[in-house]
């Protein structure tokens, strides 16, 4: 793939995307085989294990295709931030 290639991070993030299941599945099972890694994760379910992989993945994908992975509730809104982080309603 031509590094020029405009499409080609939108190509690996469509790749990921179609691919997010066995990922998460292999990283799973990968997890559950290291004798380390187990010995801290024994008390979780697999949801919970889960918990943090797939918003990555989505976060991922979302950077390769130019979005903002922004938090918009953790933006400071225009009025604080132009007061200094002070409310302009009082």
């Amino acid at each position: 793939m031509n590094s020029l290639d405009p499409n080609g991070p939108n190509n690996i993030a469509n790749h990921i995307e179609s691919l997010k299941g066995e990922i998460l599945t292999r990283w799973r099972d990968e997890v559950h085989r290291d004798a380390e890694q187990a010995a801290q994760i024994h008390q979780l379910d697999d949801e919970e294990l889960e918990d943090h992989l797939p918003a990555l993945t989505d976060k991922v994908i979302k950077l390769l295709r130019g979005a903002s992975t922004e938090d918009p509730s953790r933006r400071t809104p225009p009025s604080t931030a132009a007061s200094g982080g002070r409310s302009a309603i009082r």
